[in-house]
């Protein structure tokens, strides 16, 4: 891990989701076990000294979802992702601070560390992760010259040839906390939307003659977001295959992975057999050389080593 500290991690929360239909906040809507809040916590807790997550307001489901170890700010009123960071400066402090999405699940602990240990190797203002893709309709464009990121503009407000960029902007960030707060006082609504975006700060550093790094990710299914119920059951698809792909390596037979449905909060031990329709959700711990039946669903339970459950049991905790 790189030298920054102290390193702050700076969760966006406060979107309302509309499009989701919900009377929940999106990042509360579940994905193969855990909130799609959880996914970026995880990653905070593991690489970060501190923890702020910016939420709405009537936010008490997303804050006592958060757990412990968090601050919490509160963005008032929705202007924007450079009005949210601004509401949590007073709990951010000095050192480097990590902007993530709350509702971008995929998103791996080996891809932040990269993005941070690049930060800090360079010195930069600012790091950001940006991926390649080939249909980066409704995604911010990164505007390079000569190599270099001089820039980020917002699908709306780019014109014909920078909406042809192949390579996006991620809204995932490694800031100097020192350059961080002068630029983004600086930032203004006058755009299409109306509102602060966090992405002008790229540019107000680059022209301030700032160092603006990039770190471009391999895989860009890392960097979907959620922002419907369509999107959220397509990434909860990608996020099993992940599951079923760790479980399989460490050493678990399954019969039909296409058939299996194991969340991401679920262990198993090695040697165990899933047969095809298996169903294991919540905080289950299978041990080692089990065989679960087909069609078997397990919620929340415990079954030691050797362990033979028959077809279509259901246990719950």
């Amino acid at each position: 891990m790189s030298g920054v500290t102290p390193l702050t991690f700076v969760i966006l929360a406060a979107g309302e989701g509309k499009r989701m239909r919900s009377r929940h906040p999106k990042v509360l809507h579940r994905l193969c076990g855990r909130p799609l809040l959880g996914y970026p916590l995880r990653l905070a807790r593991a690489l970060g000294d501190r923890i702020v997550v910016v939420v709405g307001r009537e936010a008490a489901e997303v804050r006592a979802a958060a757990g412990p170890g968090v601050e919490f700010a509160e963005q008032a009123e929705r202007l924007g992702t450079g009005h949210a960071v601004q509401q949590a400066r007073a709990a951010c402090g000095d050192g480097a601070i990590v902007v993530l999405p709350g509702d971008t699940p995929l998103l791996s602990e080996a891809t932040v560390t990269r993005l941070i240990d690049h930060h800090a190797k360079t010195g930069a203002a600012v790091t950001l992760l940006t991926a390649l893709v080939e249909r980066p309709a409704g995604y911010g464009r990164v505007l390079r010259q000569r190599g270099h990121v001089r820039g980020v503009v917002e699908d709306r407000d780019a014109t014909d040839d920078q909406r042809r960029i192949r390579e996006i902007n991620t809204s995932v960030y490694c800031f100097d906390a020192r350059r961080l707060w002068p630029a983004l006082a600086k930032v203004t609504a006058s755009n299409e939307q109306g509102e602060f975006y966090l992405t002008d700060v790229v540019g107000i550093l680059a022209r301030a003659g700032a160092r603006v790094e990039a770190v471009t990710t391999p895989d860009p299914a890392e960097c979907l977001g959620v922002n419907d119920r369509k999107q959220l059951a397509a990434l909860a698809a990608l996020q099993r295959q992940r599951t079923l792909d760790r479980l399989m390596t460490e050493g678990v037979t399954i019969l039909d992975p296409a058939a299996t449905y194991v969340d991401d909060t679920v262990q198993i031990g090695p040697d165990t057999l899933l047969q095809p329709g298996v169903v294991l959700e919540g905080e289950t711990r299978v041990g080692a050389e089990c065989v679960i039946g087909a069609g078997c669903h397990l919620d929340r339970s415990r079954l030691g080593d050797r362990v033979t459950l028959l077809p279509y049991c259901v246990l719950t905790e």
